[in-house]
Protein backbone atom coordinates (compact mmCIF):
# COMPACT_ATOMS: atom_id res chain seq x y z
CA UNK A 1 0.00 0.00 0.00
CA UNK A 2 1.36 3.40 -0.97
CA UNK A 3 1.84 5.89 1.85
CA UNK A 4 -0.03 9.11 1.36
CA UNK A 5 2.45 11.14 3.33
CA UNK A 6 6.16 10.59 3.70
CA UNK A 7 7.54 11.74 7.02
CA UNK A 8 10.90 12.21 8.65
CA UNK A 9 11.89 10.24 11.75
CA UNK A 10 11.29 13.37 13.87
CA UNK A 11 7.81 13.83 12.40
CA UNK A 12 7.00 10.18 13.14
CA UNK A 13 8.26 10.61 16.69
CA UNK A 14 6.21 13.79 17.21
CA UNK A 15 3.04 12.24 15.77
CA UNK A 16 3.52 9.17 17.97
CA UNK A 17 3.93 11.44 21.01
CA UNK A 18 0.72 13.26 20.10
CA UNK A 19 -1.19 9.97 19.93
CA UNK A 20 0.25 8.89 23.30
CA UNK A 21 -0.71 12.24 24.82
CA UNK A 22 -4.31 11.97 23.55
CA UNK A 23 -4.62 8.36 24.70
CA UNK A 24 -3.19 9.21 28.12
CA UNK A 25 -5.69 12.01 28.65
CA UNK A 26 -8.56 9.77 27.54
CA UNK A 27 -7.39 6.98 29.81
CA UNK A 28 -7.06 9.26 32.84
CA UNK A 29 -10.51 10.75 32.17
CA UNK A 30 -12.03 7.25 31.92
CA UNK A 31 -10.40 6.19 35.21
CA UNK A 32 -11.72 9.34 36.91
CA UNK A 33 -15.22 8.78 35.51
CA UNK A 34 -15.16 5.12 36.61
CA UNK A 35 -14.97 6.29 40.21
CA UNK A 36 -18.31 8.11 39.73
CA UNK A 37 -17.20 11.26 41.55
CA UNK A 38 -20.08 13.38 40.18
CA UNK A 39 -23.70 13.33 41.24
CA UNK A 40 -25.95 12.03 38.44
CA UNK A 41 -27.33 15.48 37.75
CA UNK A 42 -23.91 16.95 36.76
CA UNK A 43 -21.88 16.51 33.59
CA UNK A 44 -18.12 17.01 33.61
CA UNK A 45 -18.57 20.30 31.71
CA UNK A 46 -21.07 21.54 34.28
CA UNK A 47 -18.71 20.51 37.07
CA UNK A 48 -15.88 22.45 35.39
CA UNK A 49 -18.00 25.62 35.32
CA UNK A 50 -19.02 25.22 38.97
CA UNK A 51 -15.41 24.56 39.95
CA UNK A 52 -14.15 27.68 38.15
CA UNK A 53 -16.77 29.81 39.89
CA UNK A 54 -16.10 28.15 43.25
CA UNK A 55 -12.41 29.00 43.15
CA UNK A 56 -12.50 32.33 41.25
CA UNK A 57 -15.87 33.84 42.15
CA UNK A 58 -18.29 35.35 39.59
CA UNK A 59 -16.82 35.43 36.08
CA UNK A 60 -17.93 36.51 32.60
CA UNK A 61 -18.68 33.62 30.28
CA UNK A 62 -15.64 34.21 28.05
CA UNK A 63 -13.31 33.99 31.06
CA UNK A 64 -14.93 30.73 32.17
CA UNK A 65 -14.45 29.39 28.63
CA UNK A 66 -10.72 30.20 28.82
CA UNK A 67 -10.36 28.61 32.25
CA UNK A 68 -12.11 25.36 31.36
CA UNK A 69 -10.80 25.18 27.78
CA UNK A 70 -14.22 25.30 26.16
CA UNK A 71 -15.77 27.22 23.29
CA UNK A 72 -18.14 30.01 24.28
CA UNK A 73 -20.85 28.48 22.07
CA UNK A 74 -20.79 25.15 23.90
CA UNK A 75 -20.50 26.96 27.21
CA UNK A 76 -23.75 28.88 26.61
CA UNK A 77 -25.62 25.57 26.49
CA UNK A 78 -23.88 24.31 29.65
CA UNK A 79 -24.60 27.52 31.55
CA UNK A 80 -28.23 27.60 30.37
CA UNK A 81 -28.67 24.13 31.89
CA UNK A 82 -26.97 25.18 35.12
CA UNK A 83 -29.30 28.21 35.34
CA UNK A 84 -32.34 25.95 34.77
CA UNK A 85 -31.08 23.65 37.53
CA UNK A 86 -30.77 26.63 39.90
CA UNK A 87 -27.01 26.16 40.36
CA UNK A 88 -25.83 29.44 38.78
CA UNK A 89 -27.33 32.78 37.82
CA UNK A 90 -26.45 35.53 35.37
CA UNK A 91 -25.77 38.85 37.07
CA UNK A 92 -25.11 42.18 35.26
CA UNK A 93 -21.53 43.42 35.72
CA UNK A 94 -21.36 46.49 37.96
CA UNK A 95 -18.93 48.32 35.65
CA UNK A 96 -20.33 47.26 32.27
CA UNK A 97 -24.03 46.36 32.19
CA UNK A 98 -23.57 44.66 28.79
CA UNK A 99 -21.56 41.93 30.48
CA UNK A 100 -23.28 39.21 32.47
CA UNK A 101 -21.22 37.54 35.14
CA UNK A 102 -21.99 33.95 35.99
CA UNK A 103 -22.35 33.44 39.72
CA UNK A 104 -22.97 30.40 41.91
CA UNK A 105 -26.29 30.24 43.70
CA UNK A 106 -26.40 28.97 47.29
CA UNK A 107 -27.46 25.54 45.97
CA UNK A 108 -24.62 25.55 43.40
CA UNK A 109 -22.09 26.57 46.03
CA UNK A 110 -23.19 23.77 48.36
CA UNK A 111 -23.15 21.20 45.55
CA UNK A 112 -19.64 22.06 44.36
CA UNK A 113 -18.30 22.21 47.92
CA UNK A 114 -19.65 18.70 48.49
CA UNK A 115 -18.63 17.34 45.06
CA UNK A 116 -15.14 18.80 44.62
CA UNK A 117 -13.40 16.55 47.18
CA UNK A 118 -14.75 13.43 45.41
CA UNK A 119 -13.48 14.60 42.02
CA UNK A 120 -10.13 15.72 43.45
CA UNK A 121 -9.74 12.33 45.12
CA UNK A 122 -10.50 10.51 41.85
CA UNK A 123 -7.94 12.67 40.01
CA UNK A 124 -5.26 12.12 42.67
CA UNK A 125 -5.88 8.36 42.64
CA UNK A 126 -5.70 8.23 38.84
CA UNK A 127 -2.50 10.27 38.58
CA UNK A 128 -0.74 8.68 41.54
CA UNK A 129 0.75 5.99 39.32
CA UNK A 130 3.44 8.65 38.78
CA UNK A 131 6.18 9.42 41.29
CA UNK A 132 6.54 12.98 42.61
CA UNK A 133 9.60 13.41 40.39
CA UNK A 134 7.65 12.22 37.32
CA UNK A 135 4.79 14.60 38.16
CA UNK A 136 7.22 17.51 38.41
CA UNK A 137 8.94 16.59 35.14
CA UNK A 138 5.68 16.02 33.25
CA UNK A 139 4.32 19.32 34.59
CA UNK A 140 7.44 21.12 33.38
CA UNK A 141 7.23 19.53 29.93
CA UNK A 142 3.48 20.12 29.55
CA UNK A 143 3.96 23.78 30.47
CA UNK A 144 6.49 24.13 27.65
CA UNK A 145 4.16 22.33 25.25
CA UNK A 146 1.14 24.37 26.35
CA UNK A 147 2.81 27.76 26.13
CA UNK A 148 5.40 27.06 23.43
CA UNK A 149 7.93 28.80 25.68
CA UNK A 150 10.99 27.48 27.46
CA UNK A 151 11.30 29.62 30.56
Amino acid sequence: MKRVWESTEREKKVLDLYIKLRRSVSSVERRIASKNPLPERLTMSQFAVLEALFFHGPLPQHVIAEKILSSTGNLTFVIDNLVKAGLVKRVPDERDRRIKNIQLTQEGSELIAKTFPNVADAIVTSISVLTDQEIDELSRILKILGTEQRN
